[in-house]
């Protein structure tokens, strides 16, 4: 199986939504100068939703992707209180950030 990682944009509070077959705990976090984690800057999209892991399809996390709200709508994941995603584009066009992490 391949590694793949989607990185999305969660709109209400700017921070990235992961998906990805492989355990991205370490991106999510920022560590302080005095080692305590910081603040969390991404979510993984699994921890929010375990129960989706075996039918959770490829396709559905590319349409997550693909989301521009001036072309398609953005998704709304079964949260409570509600949350929209977007594409990452508005948070890193170029996915350097994701890629360039740790």
């Amino acid at each position: 199986m391949p590694s793949l990682i989607f990185s999305l944009m969660l709109v209400e509070d700017a921070r990235r939504l992961l998906i990805s077959n492989l355990d991205l705990a370490p991106l999510c976090q920022t560590d302080g100068p005095d080692g305590k984690i910081a603040s969390f800057g991404a979510v993984e999209f699994y921890n929010l939703f375990p129960e989706t892991r075996a039918t959770f399809s490829v396709a559905t996390a590319a349409r997550m992707n693909a989301s521009f709200p001036f072309v398609s709508p953005a998704v709304t994941p079964p949260t409570n209180p509600g949350r929209r995603v977007v594409d990452a584009g508005y948070y890193d066009n170029y996915g350097i950030d994701i890629a360039s992490d740790r």
